[in-house]
């Protein structure tokens, strides 16, 4: 079939076409923006469109056999304008899906949460007992290449979504499918912009219950508050059967355990819901014949669905989750399954309002006592989301006083909540992080690393200090990585030892020391920066090399002292950052000394001196790290009686701006030539003391 994709961006539909296109179909898409990861699979697969956006005329033909559209192209779409001049068959997603699985047996997931797990767990167990099976799930899952796979299988798992099928479309996909067996996990009013009104969120599934036909099955949750309703309406014809969470009992680590029939089967994932989640498809998979003991053995290997109880990271005290929920009932659910796992911890919560949903006003009631179980609530929400979203401001105060938590803080800034976070005292305390969005950019997973490393004990401070006067700089890189390798290597040895080995002694070094004329090139840097070619630079005796510091290009020569800090960072902090900025700190203080105010600029690296008259801000010292497992190298370049017409081959650090300059501690002073002796140990006793250091 020729088959055109109209928004072909969306998460379910660049891998609906990516599937077809794998089976032999002619398949082309459009969009007018597609980001990643829909994006890199697309080019991946060499889908993606060249030009973005609608082009009728090109992309739309009578050889088409039938178009998809997307729920992102609007009713107005002149490709599907084309489509409908023609006479070409226009699906949506669902649509589609249901028209290739009309001889299978379809399982559909509904429900208001729960859906991408519980599918997910029934793709696992028929997986795992060697089972053909087509699907269609909402998020990514561990391995599966695609979130859809129509083939000829006899049977297909549907994660059941209730939201709009398409722009033309505007019933529920879920109402596509009509399932010969389907579960639903529960209902709890959500996408308020399509249902203003919860009696009309819950129309939609008294729907969905007669799409499915007499001989089918429902398998509902038994302790909804809304579903039983439902059904004692009796407008539908299949059979129902109501289910609650497995039996288990808990083991030594807070995991539960299920007996059957004397063989014990430990989980890895835990709390209510997921027990919840696992009876249901436990239910589905006997439904497909599938045996119970082989349904629990695939059980104990199912670690659980991308973002959905992640765990991140754990210390002695300390267990880091991420979870994608952010509607009320789920935040709820997990925030109560981390608060049960380890109940002699405090629990910090922390939770973004992403969705349209979560963001609009009247919705936030829904919220009160989500978060009651975590004895330390974070709420965030971003003024940019609801302006995209083009919903009204409200206030940090008005939202935080529908969660009627008696600890929570609301934040707006990112930047704010992340320091807040890095903040806490984790000592016996997990922190679970939710959000179907990003956190405004914040690295999560670089914030659980660096709060678990925070945890761990921290070492020996002994450093030995090491003054090797000039040498070419790559005999000093060698030497660095000389040093740098050997302390990785018993850094892992002491790490991996058995209880009967000796621990190595790790040998941690400041190297004092300055290069011939050389310009190095970090790895976020550019050549554009150089503003010399190379016959020029071997004209002038200047050596050039490309180095894995972070950073931009620099000057290193005669008249600067060059520290190289070779250290096992966890033996003082883990923290980079913190390092970064002692290091700057260091020659701040040593600035002091001599009268000079040095200071940071944000966003750049190193210690500048500020603008004063017609002199304009000035960097004196430039920083720049590698690390490597938390071992360090590189380090500054601090200019005492640097030659800084040097620098004018450059454009420093790539700060091309005519407002910033570089100097020297004795051209800032005004005189010829400083004691270098005495500047470096200034150097090296205020890093010692900044840094704890103990000097062997």
């Amino acid at each position: 079939m020729r088959i055109h994709f109209i928004a072909v961006g969306g998460s379910v539909m660049h891998n609906l076409a990516i599937e077809l296109s794998t089976k032999g179909h002619a398949i082309t898409g459009s969009d007018d923006e597609i980001y990643d990861p829909s994006k890199s699979k697309l080019e991946r697969y060499g889908l993606l469109p060249e030009v973005f956006g609608w082009y009728p005329e090109k992309n739309i033909s009578p050889e088409l056999d039938a178009v998809v559209l997307g729920m992102h192209a609007r009713a107005d779409n002149p490709e599907l304008k084309k489509a409908n001049e023609l006479g070409i068959p226009v699906y949506s997603f669902p649509e589609f899906v249901y028209e290739r699985s009309k001889e299978k047996t379809r399982v559909v997931v509904a429900g208001s949460h729960g859906k991408t797990t519980t599918t997910s767990m029934i793709m696992h167990v028929l997986l795992e007992c060697g089972r053909d099976f087509d699907y269609l799930v909402g998020a990514a899952l561990e391995g599966f290449e695609l979130m859809v796979r129509l083939s000829d299988a006899p049977v297909i798992i549907i994660e059941g979504d209730e939201y709009l099928s398409s722009a033309l479309d505007r019933r529920s996909k879920f109402l596509h499918y009509k399932p010969h067996i389907s579960i639903l996990t529960g209902i709890a009013w959500d996408h308020v912009n399509v249902f203003p009104t919860f009696e009309g969120y819950l129309d939609t599934f008294r729907q969905y219950l007669q799409t499915i036909p007499e001989e089918g099955i429902l398998f509902h949750y038994s302790n909804d508050d809304h579903i039983p309703g439902i059904i004692k309406e009796g407008n539908h014809s299949c059979r129902t059967e109501a289910y609650s969470a497995l039996d288990f009992e808990a083991g030594k680590d807070g995991l539960p355990i299920v007996d059957f029939e004397g063989q014990k089967y430990p989980l890895k994932v835990f709390g209510k819901h997921n027990l919840e989640n696992l009876k249901a498809a436990y239910l589905v998979c006997r439904e497909l014949g599938i045996p119970a003991n082989e349904i629990l053995d695939a059980f104990t290997t199912f670690g659980g669905a991308a973002k959905r109880l992640q765990h991140l990271g754990k210390a002695f005290s300390t267990d880091i989750f991420l979870d994608f929920a952010h509607a009320p009932s789920k935040a709820k659910a997990t925030t109560e399954a981390v608060a049960s796992l380890h109940p002699h911890r405090k629990l910090t919560a922390c939770l973004e309002l992403h969705t349209f949903s979560s963001l609009n006003k009247a919705f936030h009631p829904q919220y009160s006592g989500t978060l009651d179980k975590a004895e330390q609530a974070f709420v965030f929400y971003s003024e940019h989301t609801l302006k995209m979203k083009k919903l009204p401001w409200f206030t940090p105060e008005e939202l935080g006083a529908q969660f009627n938590h008696p600890n929570l803080r609301v934040f707006t800034d990112s930047n704010e909540l992340e320091e807040a976070l890095r903040t806490v005292d984790y000592m016996n305390r997990d922190l679970l992080m939710m959000s179907s969005g990003h956190f405004g950019g914040m690295d999560v997973k670089q914030l659980a690393e660096d709060i678990i490393t925070k945890q761990k004990p921290q070492g020996n401070k002994e450093v030995e200090f090491l003054d090797i006067g000039r040498i070419p700089y790559k005999e000093g890189w060698d030497y660095q990585f000389k040093i740098h390798d050997a302390l990785k290597a018993v850094k892992k040895f002491n790490r991996d030892k058995s209880e009967e080995e000796e621990a190595k002694e790790e040998r941690q070094v400041l190297i004092f020391c300055d290069h011939p004329h050389v310009y190095t090139l970090g790895k976020s840097g550019s050549m554009d920066n150089l503003l010399l070619n190379e016959a020029q630079l071997k004209d002038k005796g200047i050596d050039f090399l490309p180095i894995n510091r972070g950073g931009d290009i620099t000057y290193h020569g005669p008249g600067q002292i060059v520290g190289y800090p070779i250290l096992n960072l966890e033996n003082f902090f883990a923290d980079i950052h913190k390092y970064v900025r002692l290091i700057e700190e260091t020659i701040i203080q040593v600035l002091q000394d001599y009268g000079i105010g040095g200071m940071r600029i944000e966003g750049l690296s190193g210690v500048w001196l500020e603008a004063e008259g017609f002199k304009p801000k000035r960097k004196i010292c430039a920083v720049g790290i590698h690390l490597s497992r938390w071992v360090t190298m590189h380090g500054f370049a601090f200019n005492v009686n640097t030659d800084l017409s040097l620098f004018n081959n450059i454009i420093p650090c790539g700060i091309a701006d005519d407002d910033k300059a570089v100097t020297s501690l004795s051209n800032e002073l005004g005189v010829g030539e400083m004691d270098m002796d005495e500047v470096k140990e200034k150097v090296r006793l205020k890093f010692g003391e900044l840094m704890g250091i103990e000097w062997v």
